[in-house]
C-alpha cells in the first residue's frame, strides 16, 4: 500500500470512528430546576422510549417517592396526548440529582416541570394544565435525537412552610386500587367470618361450644364489622 493511499485510509478510518461514537455514544445533558417547597417534580417523554432508568440521589433531605410510568396511556393532563413515558419525584428534602437514561428509536421530546395545587401563587409565570385536582406547571422541554441519552436535573426545593403535596399519581390514578383493595379486604373478611361462624353453627349443633368461644365469636363479628368500617372511609368515603 503507498504513503498517500495509506494516510487516506487511515484517515477515513478516524472519520468513521467518530462518526459512529458520535451515532451510538450516550449523550449527556444537565438542567437546574428550583421548585417551590415539596412539590412534585415531573418529566414527560413524547413519544414513550425504551430501556428508561432513573436514579435520585438525596443530596440534601430525608427520602423521597418515585413514581415511573414507562408507556402511560391514560390522559392525566391537556398538555401532552398519550401514550408517554411519565417519571414523578415527591420529595422530603430540599436538593436532589434526579438522572435518567433511556434509548429512543425516534426524536423524543423531554418536558419538565412542577406538580402542584397552586399555580397562580407558585409559579405565576408559567402556563398550568389541570391534572385531576392538581395543576402540571411545566417549565422547559428538550427534544434528542435517536439513541442513547441521559438527562440529569439538580432540584432545588425552596425552603417555606408548605403542607406536602400528594402528586399526580396520588390526586389522579388511586380511585381504581383503593377500590379493588376495600373489595379484598372486604372479601376476605367475611370469607373468614363465614367460616367461623359455620364452624361454629355445628359445633354448636352438637353442644361442643363453650361460653368462652361463643364470646370469641361475638367478638370476631364485631372486629368483622370495624374492619369493614374502618376499609370503607379508609379507601372509599375519603
Amino acid at each position: 500500500m503507498k504513503p498517500t493511499t495509506s494516510l487516506v485510509f487511515y484517515v477515513m478510518l478516524i472519520l468513521v470512528l467518530t462518526i459512529l461514537l458520535h451515532t451510538f455514544a450516550e449523550r449527556i445533558q444537565v438542567y437546574q430546576v428550583t421548585l417551590q417547597p415539596q412539590n412534585p417534580f415531573l418529566i414527560l417523554i413524547s413519544p414513550p422510549v425504551f430501556d428508561l432508568n432513573v436514579n435520585v440521589t438525596v443530596l440534601k433531605g430525608r427520602s423521597h417517592i418515585l413514581y415511573i410510568s414507562t408507556n402511560q396511556t391514560q390522559v392525566i393532563t391537556s398538555f401532552i396526548l398519550p401514550p408517554f413515558s411519565l417519571i414523578e419525584v415527591v420529595p422530603d428534602g430540599v436538593a436532589y440529582n434526579v438522572t435518567l437514561s433511556f434509548r429512543s428509536n425516534r426524536a423524543s421530546t423531554v418536558y419538565y416541570g412542577a406538580f402542584t395545587y397552586s399555580p397562580a401563587s407558585d409559579y405565576p409565570n408559567y402556563k398550568a394544565y389541570r391534572t385531576g385536582d392538581g395543576y402540571f406547571v411545566p417549565f422547559s422541554g428538550v427534544t434528542v435525537p435517536p439513541g442513547n441519552f441521559s438527562v440529569s436535573f439538580l432540584l432545588n426545593f425552596l425552603q417555606t412552610n408548605s403542607t406536602s403535596q400528594q402528586g399526580i399519581f396520588g390526586s389522579f390514578l388511586p380511585m381504581i386500587p383503593k377500590t379493588v383493595i376495600f373489595a379484598l379486604i372486604s372479601v376476605v373478611g367475611t370469607y373468614v367470618e363465614a367460616f367461623i361462624l359455620v364452624n361454629a353453627y355445628f359445633k354448636n349443633k352438637e353442644n361442643e361450644l363453650s361460653f368462652q368461644s361463643k364470646l370469641l365469636i361475638f367478638a370476631t363479628v364485631i372486629g368483622y364489622l370495624f374492619l369493614l368500617y374502618w376499609s370503607y372511609s379508609k379507601f372509599l368515603a375519603s
